[in-house]
């Protein structure tokens, strides 16, 4: 699904991520779990984490701690 072009995997995760979102998702609906986004993408949770952590600082999305991701 990612290319090894590069930009580091967290960052490819990242735009698709934020073009699923766009897509698919209104403000105040809840992403899927990190172990469901790992599947999905085929990637780590850590590399997951990562690029939650990224849409996070841009203010895409919000973590609540034992509620999700919005």
């Amino acid at each position: 699904m990612f290319t090894k072009n590069g930009i580091p995997l967290y960052l490819q995760l990242k735009e698709k991520l934020l073009e699923d979102i766009k897509l698919n998702y209104k403000p105040h609906d809840i992403i899927p779990a990190e172990s469901k986004l790992e599947k999905t993408y085929k990637v780590s949770r850590i590399t997951v984490r990562k690029a939650i952590e990224e849409l996070e600082k841009d203010d895409i999305v919000i973590k609540k701690q034992g509620k999700g991701t919005y």
